[in-house]
């Protein structure tokens, strides 16, 4: 019974030199188990800690240290649509765009920026696509960076470019903003202009006995008569680009010169 014992002892004697202790920690929590065995797996099962997908296990031997980083999804919204969920243990922002097989644009906004480290207190990465308008205007060209999807007239609008009812666009003003484009203004305004013409007055002769053949004189003196014309003008940026004649009449009629011519 003795050696029974001693052998008994120096078993466990043997077990006890033979097993270690790990230190498991996960997070804020750490767990210390002993063991004989060193894999890994069998560490955390005995230490009743399981693993989820994405976690990362990183093992320091020689302290016996056993570290869990959890990882935790990001998600990317970019172009209208959300990626399946990402998962990160490490990383900025950048690293969740490349994942996520989105390119920024050089005017693109990306929401946390791009050099953020990702940590699980991000969930989701918004990608605003923006794109250049190009307005030519008033004799300006002028430059505008909006959101994707941002109306036309509304962009215009904030920039203080308004339209009257004859302007006209290049584009329709509730076409969305959707790749950088150009747009031209063209004003468009019309104007009523008066102008006079002389008639010139006839010349009639009429003959007269009571003057010797050879004689003439001006029984009544001729004066021209006056032709009023209204034209309205159609002007785009300045420019007369056609003309309509509202009306055209004589005014004042012109009065004839009546001379005398003698037959005596």
């Amino acid at each position: 019974l003795a050696l029974i014992c001693a052998i008994g002892a120096g078993s466990a004697v043997s077990a006890a030199a033979l097993s270690r202790e790990y230190q498991i920690v996960d997070g804020d929590t750490v767990v210390s188990v002993r063991m004989m065995s060193t894999d890994t797996q069998q560490i955390l099962q005995k230490a009743g800690i399981s693993l989820n997908e994405g976690d990362v296990v990183a093992r320091n031997d020689d302290q016996g240290v056993i570290s869990i980083t959890r990882a935790f999804p990001v998600t990317v919204t970019a172009d209208g649509a959300t990626s399946e969920p990402l998962l990160f243990t490490e990383g900025t922002v950048a690293d969740a765009l490349q994942r996520a097989g989105i390119e920024l644009g050089e005017n693109d906004i990306v929401t946390p920026d791009a050099d953020t480290p990702l940590t699980d207190d991000i969930d989701t990465v918004n990608v605003i696509r923006r794109h250049v308008l190009t307005v030519l205007a008033d004799g300006q060209t002028q430059t505008f960076v909006s959101a994707e999807g941002a109306r036309l007239e509304a962009i215009l609008s904030a920039h203080g470019i308004h339209l009257d009812d004859d302007d006209l666009s290049s584009l329709p003003l509730d076409t969305q903003l959707s790749e950088d484009m150009e747009l031209t203004v063209t004003r468009v305004s019309y104007d009523e202009v008066t102008t006079t013409e002389e008639v010139p007055y006839q010349t009639v002769k009429t003959q007269s006995s009571e003057l010797y053949e050879g004689q003439t004189r001006v029984q009544t003196s001729g004066v021209n008569g006056v032709r009023t014309i209204v034209t309205r003008n159609r002007v785009e940026n300045g420019q007369v680009t056609a003309s309509e004649v509202l009306s055209d009449e004589i005014t004042t009629a012109p009065v004839d010169e009546v001379i005398l011519v003698g037959t005596k």
